[in-house]
C-alpha cells in the first residue's frame, strides 16, 4: 500500500459518498466459475460464448453454459465479501455499488439496502427474446436447468440470457441512475474495486476527488493500479469483512 492501512481505515470511516465497482472476482468464493480464472468451465473463448453472433450460431451451447451458471448462482449463498459490502451499504447511505457481475443476486440476497446496487451487465436471472423487434423480458428462476424455448410472445426466436453481451448497449435505466448518482455530489471520497480490472465511473469518481483502494487483483492486473492510494491483495471475502468491519467498529 501506497499509504498505511490505518489511513484507509480512516478514510473508510470518515467517508460519506463511496462508489463500489465489483466484478467477477467477488463470487468466485462462493463458487461461481470466472471466465479467466475457469476456462475449463466455458470450454472455449468468451468471444465464442458472450456474443450475439455466438448465440446465433449456437444457441443450445451458449443457453445451456448460462443455465448452468444460473443454477450454480442459484444454490450458492453470498460470501463474507457480499455481505461485508451489504453492511457497508446500509452503515453509509451515500454508497452506491456498480456490479459488472451477472449473479447480482447474490450481492442482492447478502442484503444491500434499496437503490445502492445496480447491475451493469444484466443478470443470469432474467430472459428476453433474442429478437430485436420483440419487447418481450422474463424471468427464470426454475431451480433446475431450463431446456432452450422460443420466445412465448412472438414465437419465432428463441429466448435468451438477459444478459449484456459483447457490442451490446448497457441497461440504459442503469446507467441513468449510476450518471445521476454520480451528479448528484459534488464531492466522492472513495472508490473501491473488487474482483477486476475494468473500472467503469472510478475515473469520473477520481476527477470528484476520491481515494481509490483495489482489492482481490489478479498478479498480471496490477499495472492497471497506477491510480490506487491502496491495493489489497489475497481473497476479497476475507480482506473485505477484516477491513470493512474494522472502519464501520
Amino acid at each position: 500500500m501506497s499509504e498505511s492501512r490505518g489511513e484507509f481505515i480512516q478514510c473508510i470511516r470518515a467517508s460519506s459518498s463511496i462508489l463500489v465497482v465489483v466484478g467477477a472476482g467477488i463470487s468466485r468464493p462462493s463458487g461461481l466459475p470466472t471466465f479467466r480464472e475457469d476456462p475449463e468451465f466455458w470450454g472455449r473463448p468468451i468471444e465464442q460464448i458472450a456474443s450475439k453472433k455466438a448465440f446465433d450460431e449456437n444457441p443450445e451451447i451458449v443457453w445451456d453454459l448460462y443455465e448452468r451458471l444460473r443454477i450454480m448462482a442459484t444454490n450458492a449463498s453470498p460470501n463474507e465479501g457480499h455481505l461485508a459490502l451489504a453492511r457497508l451499504s446500509k452503515a453509509k447511505p451515500g454508497c452506491l455499488m456498480v456490479t459488472q457481475n451477472i449473479d447480482e443476486e447474490l450481492s442482492a440476497r447478502a442484503g444491500h439496502g434499496a437503490g445502492t446496487l445496480q447491475a451493469l451487465h444484466g443478470s443470469l436471472f432474467d430472459i428476453k427474446c433474442a429478437s430485436d423487434d420483440c419487447a418481450f423480458r422474463g424471468r427464470n428462476v426454475s431451480e433446475q436447468v431450463s431446456g432452450l424455448t422460443w420466445c412465448p410472445a412472438c414465437k419465432t426466436t428463441y429466448l435468451r440470457p438477459g444478459v449484456v453481451w459483447f457490442n451490446e448497449r448497457l441497461p440504459s435505466g442503469v446507467v441513468e441512475r449510476i450518471e445521476a448518482w454520480l451528479e448528484s455530489h459534488d464531492c466522492i471520497d472513495m472508490v473501491l474495486v473488487i474482483g477486476t480490472d475494468r473500472t467503469p465511473y472510478a475515473h469520473e469518481a477520481l476527477a470528484k476527488g476520491a481515494k481509490m483502494a483495489w482489492f482481490n487483483i489478479m498478479e498480471d492486473e496490477l499495472e492497471s493500479t497506477g491510480d490506487a492510494d491502496w491495493v489489497v491483495d489475497g481473497d476479497a471475502s476475507w480482506t473485505l469483512p477484516n477491513i470493512i468491519d474494522e472502519a464501520l467498529a
